[in-house]
């Protein structure tokens, strides 16, 4: 039985696979490497032919690195990534497995730094950092997580509110568990019931979520950012049609069965989806955010397109959750409610309106006063906000450098002024401190953005898209000329 199961989906674009791989078989140490069986799925899309020949002939050639190989090719190309290593790992027999995207460059420190924590593993996960470049192969250096040392165990419940279900979605191949964690059988559910995406994560969240995690600050990969990040997205919209979902279903819908599915295990709690955050690369933001933004968005769409619109049962469905995940958001709650209501009988200019308010009053915590929902009280000129591991007290007049404390896994090693404190330490906290100055109560302001020749062009755009029939048009173009189209319009 092999120590370790490094398990590939891929749509077979050679550079990707070719590329990946190699960067494992030219940097990994050999005794690794000869414990370790390798699995290629190969999830072919219809438009964009895969030379099967051509990638068998690869893994025949680099075969004699690996302790065995498998090559797979699906029959169907409705499969996400998720349900691509969900089919491929019914053939894994490793201790351990390693599931990997394909548009990732392994490092030789990534890959050493792998193997010593293999040879003394102390917990059954292991998460080891990453850094993103784009399409140019141009980085900022950013590290996909932050560490102040270079090693630290946390619980992986932790662990993913703190970054979020995207961003673990998106760092596939960054995780290595043992393999008796991703069940079969409760992956099978998630996806059936709750939806592919982000489905691998919310099944380790149910077997994993007290277990202690290691994280290693090595660079472990490049990962080249996705084309959406730059404004085309082409491949949801794609996957959308051909799987017959709603455009936003992963981010919304989907999301929310997968948040009740844990609420419902006893897992977690609805406390628990206002602590979560969600990070990608510069990103920070709250989980829960991002199930506003996409409702609204999907809201918008079913405006122009009757197949785009969910029906009255899923909307309920989703507004149930928001309102007891987000009872500090009542009337963004009731807005949502009355925007969904303007289907059919309301006019353009008042759907438009309501629309413009809610995501105004969405926006807000992008401004100064940044998760301002988050705040559950303040006691002298501190502030007492919700963290993923309790609460977190802050000056209130470090507003802006306090967000490193959601970022940063070992936080207060980092800044003495950050208090974290756990569900029982916060509710013995002493409160008795005063504000020294009027200053320290509500001092943050947030004055309007300043006017810029660009106005006139947004003001010209907000009034086409607001049109069924101008949004229907742009929604048909190709992908290049809607990208042209938003510089023109900035």
């Amino acid at each position: 039985m092999p120590l370790l199961s490094l398990v590939i989906p891929t749509t077979g674009k050679p550079k990707n696979l070719f590329r990946c791989i190699d960067s494992i078989t030219q940097n990994t140490g050999a005794s690794l490497l000869k414990q370790t069986e390798l699995i290629v799925f190969i999830n072919p899309d219809p438009q964009s032919p895969v030379d099967i020949p051509g990638l068998e002939r690869y893994l025949d050639k680099i075969a004699p690195y690996f302790a065995s190989t498998q090559f797979e090719v699906s029959d169907k190309f409705e499969l996400t990534a998720e349900e691509s290593a969900y089919v491929a790992i019914e053939k894994a027999g490793g201790d351990y497995l390693w599931v990997s995207g394909d548009k990732r460059i392994y490092l030789p420190e990534g890959l050493a730094a792998l193997e010593n924590w293999l040879a003394s593993a102390e917990t059954p996960c292991a998460y080891i950092n990453s850094i993103w470049i784009d399409s140019n192969s141009h980085t900022e250096g950013l590290p996909s997580v932050h560490f102040v040392g270079n090693r630290v165990s946390i619980p992986y419940k932790q662990f993913v509110m703190q970054a979020g279900v995207n961003f673990i979605s998106t760092s596939m191949g960054a995780w290595i568990f043992e393999r008796k964690y991703l069940d079969r059988k409760i992956w099978k559910k998630v996806i059936d019931e709750c939806g592919p995406h982000f489905s691998h994560v919310t099944t380790l969240l149910a077997t994993l979520e007290n277990e202690s995690v290691t994280c290693l600050a090595s660079y472990f990969f490049l990962l080249e950012s996705k084309a959406y990040h730059s404004g085309n997205d082409g491949e949801w919209a794609h996957y959308a049609k051909i799987s017959d979902t709603y455009r936003f279903y992963a981010w919304h819908l989907g999301l929310v069965r997968q948040f009740n599915f844990l609420i419902e295990t006893g897992d977690y709690t609805y406390g628990d989806v206002r602590r979560w955050m969600c990070s990608e690369g510069k990103l920070m933001r709250r989980q829960v955010d991002e199930i506003y933004n996409h409702l609204l968005l999907q809201i918008r769409m079913g405006w122009a397109s009757n197949r785009e619109r969910l029906n009255q049962e899923e909307f309920d469905e989703i507004m149930n959750f928001l309102e007891r995940s987000c009872p500090e958001r009542s009337i963004l709650n009731r807005m949502l409610i009355d925007l969904y209501a303007c289907y059919g009988n309301a006019r353009r200019k008042e759907f438009t309106s309501l629309a413009t308010k809610i995501w105004l009053a969405n926006s807000l915590d992008h401004q100064e006063l940044r998760f301002s929902t988050l705040l559950v009280e303040q006691t002298g000129d501190k502030y007492v906000r919700l963290h993923p591991r309790g609460y977190i007290i802050s000056k209130v007049n470090d507003n802006l450098e306090f967000l490193l404390a959601y970022k940063l896994f070992d936080a207060p090693a980092i800044n003495t002024q950050w208090q974290i404190l756990s569900e029982l330490e916060y509710r013995k906290m002493v409160r008795t401190h005063q504000p020294t100055s009027i200053k320290n109560i509500f001092p943050i302001e947030n004055p309007p953005p300043p006017s810029n020749p660009g106005s006139l062009k947004r003001r010209i755009a907000v009034w086409l898209y607001s049109r069924r029939s101008a949004f229907w048009l742009f929604s048909q173009l190709p992908n290049s000329t809607k990208f042209k189209l938003k510089q023109i319009f900035r």
